[in-house]
């Protein structure tokens, strides 16, 4: 995930003011005995750690804010559907959620989890693929973006934005 995220940077260029400006990256293991990445620190509050504590306008004007960045990074077209290289890149976006969906099938009986419910539910998408393939052009997609990952700052009359963190999840879609 780590390596997907560095990946990503240069597709979420638009927002690249809220991320966390990577510094050096190592997925030698001859630095660490891991992927590593150091980038700079963002300062401020997690959102989701004081939500509560926020009005209710405020937390829609963080809403609001996080609305227009993804915006901004889903305007960014994509080279195909699926995630960034190195991993293979799909033509049809119904093809990438295939694939995802029986990647997680296969993985349920190592988890011990029962498979019958995502079965149904893999049926479900494999009928839906003509509305799916209604998508043509590719986007960039931040992939994980909730509170956890939103930075804030509440110094000023009203609270904004100053960093959105982990987009390992983000892909093209």
């Amino acid at each position: 995930l780590l390596r997907r995220e560095h990946a990503l940077g240069p597709w979420v260029a638009p927002i690249a003011r809220w991320l966390p400006c990577v510094r050096a990256a190592d997925f030698t293991h001859q630095l660490a005995p891991r992927d590593a990445v150091l980038s700079d620190w963002i300062a401020g509050e997690n959102w989701d750690s004081v939500k509560s504590g926020m009005t209710e306008e405020q937390n829609a004007v963080l809403w609001r804010e996080l609305a227009g960045l993804l915006r901004a990074v889903h305007e960014v077209p994509a080279p195909s559907f699926g995630w960034p290289h190195p991993e293979a890149g799909f033509d049809s976006w119904s093809g990438f959620l295939l694939f995802a969906a029986r990647g997680l099938l296969e993985d349920f009986p190592k988890l011990g989890v029962d498979g019958e419910e995502p079965r149904d539910w893999f049926e479900v998408l494999e009928k839906g693929t003509p509305l799916l393939d209604e998508v043509r052009t590719p986007r960039v997609l931040h992939g994980d973006p909730w509170p956890k990952n939103v930075l804030i700052d509440r110094t000023g009359a009203q609270p904004r934005i100053v960093g959105l963190i982990d987009h390992e999840r983000g892909l093209f879609g």
